[in-house]
């Protein structure tokens, strides 16, 4: 994209400690598009999410979580002249927001920029004034619902002040000399940072992660999964007949945060994403995919076309799941997936998990209320020394192999 004379942007930068930012995944991917549905935000707004790593021990501000905030908003936007520039800063408690913002306005590269500051907290735990717009919900809770609004209506803001021209933006040879002076790489619009209106364009494979650490290396599935096969899979000699059925497919990990290796869980999501790629390629039936994002919170996402999974929407989970939940949670969309006369029975579950269902009444209720309506397959890892119980009727289990891919896509099938 050619750089246009007199063309204006915004970067936005939604920042956040690791612990906080690991839940605010989804509402920033709904934030993004929201945003790319506008065609005058899109033109304007260019979101980018900044993971801050660890939480300091104490009250105190880490200098690398400022640089890294300060590196994320200097970044040029590709074909803009002039940039504009708003930050929010996303935590539990507002002094926590407010500290983090004080340091970010201390800061002479960011005092620099012609920005916006603004926080979002679920807790009000100062009395006097902080000299930031801090929002905090009156229940206490953020709702994916309610953070998606509020960052959207900023956004809507942040465009009607700065397009008003009462002040101009950081033209991009200021910005590349502010870059210089910081310390940063002057860098390229190819930078490892997703660039909303481009990457819309791009193919999932293309797409840079939006969601890495400063010092984290993009998770790519094929370094666990070597062996995958999805592009591969060929579609059979005979097409059915008539219109291609619709199936609905869905995906969950599950993981228990203290006994659970780190690795066993992006085991599973690169497995995830392997299949969801290889269920995009299938001729036979028109693949839906719902993905459970957090089975711990049993967050269900909507049926979408297989193919565009990736690792960062799926969430580590920091409870144990319930199985007996789970089951009675996928039971409830399926029948409602099925009743809408939109997918072709049976749908199918597969789970991820080192640990087998228990079977207790509960769990082997709802399991079997889902059953009737969907294969349910359970991959257990290699090293699961687990075995699901026999009055889990009609379950599939198989153990995770170089050959799991054809297996599972074996057993998806319509009829």
């Amino acid at each position: 994209m050619s750089e246009e004379s007199g063309s204006q942007g915004c970067v936005l930068v939604v920042a956040s400690y690791s612990d906080i930012f690991r839940a605010i995944g989804a509402p920033i991917d709904d934030t993004v598009d929201r945003i790319s549905m506008s065609p005058t935000l899109s033109d304007f707004i260019e979101l980018r999410a900044a993971d801050l790593g660890r939480r300091p021990k104490e009250d105190t501000v880490r200098p690398d979580a400022v640089t890294r905030i300060a590196d994320e908003l200097t970044r040029q936007i590709s074909g803009v002249s002039r940039t504009y520039f708003g930050l929010v800063v996303i935590d539990a408690d507002e002094s926590d927001a407010a500290r983090l913002l004080t340091a970010c306005q201390a800061d002479p590269t960011i005092a620099a920029l012609p920005l916006r500051l603004r926080g979002l907290a679920a807790h009000r735990d100062l009395t006097g004034e902080t000299g930031f717009e801090i929002a905090v919900p009156r229940s206490g809770v953020w709702t994916q619902q309610t953070m998606v609004a509020s960052l959207r209506d900023w956004a809507d803001a942040l465009l009607l002040e700065f397009s008003s021209g009462n002040e101009p933006g950081l033209d991009t040879a200021d910005l590349l000399r502010l870059r210089k002076s910081a310390g940063f790489s002057l860098g390229t619009p190819d930078d490892p940072v997703i660039l909303l209106q481009e990457a819309k364009n791009r193919s999932p494979a293309e797409i840079p992660p939006l969601f890495l650490g400063p010092q984290q290396a993009a998770p790519s599935p094929r370094r666990w999964l070597p062996w995958s096969r999805g592009a591969r899979h060929r579609p059979p000699a005979h097409l059915p007949a008539g219109p291609c059925p619709r199936m609905l497919v869905h995906l969950a990990v599950a993981y228990r945060p203290v006994l659970d290796d780190k690795a066993l869980w992006k085991r599973g999501c690169a497995l995830m994403v392997a299949l969801d790629q290889a269920l995009a390629a299938r001729m036979d039936a028109a693949f839906q995919v719902r993905i459970l994002s957090d089975p711990a919170r049993l967050s269900i996402s909507p049926p979408e076309p297989a193919g565009r999974l990736t690792t960062r929407r799926l969430r580590r989970p920091d409870l144990r799941p319930r199985f007996s939940a789970l089951f009675a949670e996928l039971s409830t969309a399926v029948h409602r997936d099925l009743q809408s006369g939109e997918f072709t029975p049976p749908a199918t579950v597969v789970l991820y998990s080192a640990a087998a269902p228990v079977p207790d009444p509960a769990a082997l209720r709802s399991h079997g209320e889902l059953a009737e309506m969907a294969r349910v397959v359970w991959v257990a890892p290699p090293q699961s020394h687990e075995q699901t119980s026999q009055e889990y009727a009609g379950m599939d289990v198989l153990r995770d192999s170089p050959e799991v891919i054809d297996a599972l896509m074996a057993l998806i099938k319509p009829g």
